[in-house]
């Protein structure tokens, strides 16, 4: 992958993260654009290091986790949290209980929480993808 590539994944994050706090999204909308931000931000990572998961149950979390270790100690609860965050985004598609807005909350606090430390990981892999990264602005 180029660094255009990981660029290109990163602005989806940054859309998904927009999207997350657009006025008027539904509870569900918030939750699942917070978790695609930051799926799509350590999918950024991976890339970054040539990597990529493959498709199939699980794979999300297996990005979770390779990003995690790629990440380093300012990542050490990234499974962990995205974890909390991918139940609440299933939960919101199969669960018949709705979201309440704590859920909507947590969701928003773990975007902005994971994305920044996700581009310092991201820039300590290459520097030179810092023009290509614009800073998460929440």
């Amino acid at each position: 992958m180029t660094p255009a590539d990981v660029a290109q994944v990163w602005q989806k994050a940054l859309a998904n993260a927009s999207d997350a706090e657009l006025p008027g999204i539904s509870l569900e909308g918030t939750i699942q654009s917070a978790y695609t931000a930051g799926l799509n931000a350590a999918l950024c990572l991976l890339l970054a290091y040539g990597l990529k998961t493959q498709g199939g149950g699980g794979h999300h979390e297996r990005t979770f986790f390779v990003a995690q270790e790629l990440g380093g100690a300012r990542l050490d609860d990234l499974v962990v949290d995205s974890s909390e965050i991918r139940s609440l985004r299933a939960g919101s598609v199969y669960d018949p209980v709705l979201a309440d807005e704590e859920d909507r909350t947590s969701a928003i606090q773990w975007m902005r929480r994971t994305l920044p430390l996700i581009r310092q990981a991201l820039l300590e892999a290459d520097e030179e993808l810092a023009p290509r990264l614009p800073n998460f602005k929440p």
